[in-house]
């Protein structure tokens, strides 16, 4: 693998890592303050309001936040005595606190996995949007998201079996349509 033309073993990682964000579908959720849970994705913007309210409405959290009653500084988690979120709002936070660093890079493992299909589409909209003239790599089961991206890697028993756009996979007629298909028959 390759950064910018140089193979990833001869980058320092340290170097690397300033430049990569990654949401995993099994986030954490730091029951401390709005600002703490998105502000760890990137400590520098920790009081920086004008970037963490950016993030906030990026991520569709602008109106959650301004109901409660501190705003930013809202203690998160009933274990003491702070506000508690639905498990698509938490993982909104968790996307927002890969979005606050501005990475080059940006890695998202199963992200809306626990979102409505209304939530889920406005995600992958503002995702796509952010991404712009980034390298994005969505990890995902639901082939439907993975049709967005401009390259598709396919894979079975970890090994990559297909490779290609949408359009190009769908004229293969292989395992990424077999998949697409199957998916979009509870759709049409």
């Amino acid at each position: 693998m390759y950064y910018d033309r140089i193979p990833l073993s001869l980058l320092d990682k340290k170097s690397v890592y300033k430049h990569v964000s990654v949401v995993f579908q099994d986030y954490v959720k730091y029951l401390l303050t709005i600002r703490e849970n998105i502000g760890f994705g990137e400590l520098d913007q920790l009081y920086n309001d004008d970037r963490l309210n950016d993030v906030i409405y990026e991520n569709g959290l602008y109106e959650v936040v301004q109901q409660l009653p501190n705003g930013l500084d809202t203690r998160l988690g009933k274990e003491f005595g702070g506000e508690e979120l639905s498990i698509g709002q938490w993982q909104r936070i968790a996307i927002a606190r890969g979005h606050v660093r501005n990475s080059t890079i940006i890695v998202l493992d199963e992200p809306t996995a626990s979102l409505d299909p209304v939530i889920e589409a406005q995600v992958y909209a503002k995702f796509l949007n952010l991404s712009k003239n980034k390298i994005s790599v969505i990890i995902s089961h639901r082939v439907g998201s993975a049709s967005l991206a401009h390259r598709i890697l396919v894979m079975k028993t970890g090994k990559i079996i297909e490779d290609g756009s949408h359009t190009e996979l769908m004229q293969k007629d292989g395992e990424y349509a077999r998949l697409f298909k199957l998916q979009a028959q509870w759709y049409v």
